[in-house]
């Protein structure tokens, strides 16, 4: 943020709306700032002193010295005190530490503080923990910020009091990440670089996202008193949540939308495997199963899941998406997936999920009510040669880039399809195109097997593919349905005829379960 439009929001923003509330009927100014402001320590540091008189010119040295959020957030901080003591108006100062999502649901629509260094930690490009051992970024939860916000003006009693609002129990950050390394599945950086040093390297975008320096203003290197905050909330009858759920519940929430870009859903990450993987649905009571294939994820269902009935559970297939890969294979993968579920299960499998739903199918044929395999890799065309063989396959995948993808679904390079905007973003992970390349290569090695399997399939099973992308094997038992006109992705070209043909399936399953028992 530059030092114009810090201090034209921050700043001169509050100026305004202190000129505003200049009235009589006024009860009590609530003013929030940040931590680092809470106890004027930051201040004298920087040769400033709070408690005199506001002077403008004199923060104009601070912005070349500090970011302009932070230089912001200390000028902002005296303008209003040096208002409520020359007006007399009674103030609350509250300094919060840095805040993640809601404590229950891990929602938040604030994508600077943690967010950046989850999304560093995501994609691979935090080489190194920001600062030494002393180090930490002290959360506090949106929900509790927010309650004890609002009960500030009925609770407190000193006319100007100020309260420094976070998390003493916040582990030191290479702790933090840590934790939050293990839960989605990235191995933790170890190393360590001053602050300076990484606020450099990301300003040249050798780590994070380039120019987004803000975020490192939250780490901080010594500790703060909340007590008062602490005996305040226990005036107002508030319980602090547990931190580690809440740092759970958000980084799911920041990793399921891909950090704010796409609408929350009841999805969060499950250790599938012993990896944590992208899961929709309830796993313990699920009817239909939708496995998606390359280069698409779980999301890209959604236009056919809409339209189908039946309890339904859908995942990122292992090292795609938003998933860790495993060292697990396929069958395990969908056992550990599956391994609460009783219910006969519909699986429906598109291109490489086609081969996830066969490999249980063969294993564990009781537990499958029926199969729908759309555009079954394993019955159609051959794969180039270069991506016939893992190391090659592996290789050739990391020249991947959108416009090949385009190609793949839309049949135009220089289209913009939003249903791979989610896997092209997942692309920037560390190891995503080559483990794309490892997918390839996996199921071309099982063609063979699985075609062999699939004639001796005996539950009820629908193939559905584009006459453009036609079926070069025999299908055996299977009902077959082409669609005029469609390619690989009829549930992408036409999917209220593939929901339609999946939900006929469906009801004569499910009858003829309800007939059995």
């Amino acid at each position: 943020m530059t030092e114009a439009v810090a201090r034209l929001t921050n700043v001169d923003g509050t100026r305004t709306l202190l000129e505003l509330v200049q009235s009589p009927a006024l009860r009590r100014f609530v003013q929030v700032s940040g931590f680092k402001v809470g106890d004027d320590a930051q201040f004298h540091e920087l040769g400033l002193d709070p408690e005199a008189a506001y002077d403008r010119a004199s923060y104009a040295p601070l912005y070349a010295k500090l970011d302009g959020y932070e230089a912001s957030k200390m000028e902002t901080d005296h303008l209003v005190r040096d208002a409520a003591r020359r007006h007399r108006f009674a103030l609350t100062r509250i300094h919060p530490g840095a805040v993640i999502g809601d404590s229950r649901t891990g929602e938040t629509t604030q994508f600077f503080g943690f967010a950046p260094l989850v999304q560093s930690l995501w994609l691979g490009k935090l080489p190194a923990v920001p600062g030494g051992t002393q180090h930490w970024l002290p959360l506090i939860t949106v929900d509790f910020l927010a309650a004890f916000m609002a009960r500030i003006p009925e609770t407190e009693t000193i006319r100007v009091s100020s309260y420094t609002l976070l998390d003493e129990s916040t582990p030191q950050l290479a702790q933090l990440l840590g934790r939050v390394a293990e839960h989605i599945g990235v191995v933790a950086p170890h190393r360590r670089l001053p602050i300076g040093l990484v606020k450099a390297m990301v300003r040249t975008g050798l780590v994070g996202n380039k120019g987004d320096t803000e975020g490192l203003t939250f780490i901080a290197d010594r500790r703060y008193d909340a007590s008062p905050a602490r005996r305040l909330s226990k005036v107002m009858g508030l319980s602090w949540p547990s931190l580690d759920s809440a740092i759970t519940r958000c980084v799911d929430f920041l990793i399921t939308t891909r950090f704010g870009v796409q609408p929350a859903q009841p999805a969060s990450l499950h250790k599938i495997a012993g990896a944590p993987t992208f899961v929709v649905g309830d796993r313990s009571a699920p009817e239909v199963v939708l496995l998606h294939g390359l280069p698409l994820d779980a999301d890209s269902w959604t236009p056919v899941a809409s339209r189908i009935g039946g309890r339904q559970l859908r995942a990122d297939l292992p090292g795609l998406g938003r998933s860790a890969s495993v060292g697990a294979s396929a069958l395990e993968w969908m056992q550990s997936l599956l391994a609460d579920a009783t219910a006969p299960l519909l699986l429906v499998g598109h291109s490489l999920g086609a081969h996830y739903a066969m490999e249980l199918a063969i294993a564990q044929p009781e537990r499958i009510a029926g199969l729908v395999l759309i555009s079954p890799a394993f019955l159609q065309g051959k794969p180039p040669s270069i991506m016939r063989w893992a190391p090659s396959a592996r290789l050739a995948a990391r020249a991947i880039r959108r416009g090949h993808l385009e190609a793949l679904v839309s049949g135009d390079s220089r289209a913009i399809t939003p249903v791979l905007d989610g896997p092209v973003a997942d692309l920037k992970r560390l190891g995503a195109r080559a483990r794309f390349g490892q997918h390839l290569a996996d199921a071309y090695r099982n063609r063979a097997r699985l075609q062999e399997a699939l004639a001796k399939i005996t539950v009820p099973t629908l193939v559905i593919h584009g006459t453009k992308d036609p079926l070069i094997a025999n299908a055996g038992l299977a009902e077959i349905l082409e669609v005029s006109g469609s390619g690989h992705f009829p549930q992408l070209d036409r999917p209220e005829l593939v929901a339609e043909a999946i939900e006929k399936l469906r009801t004569r399953v499910t009858a003829s379960a309800a007939r059995a028992a």
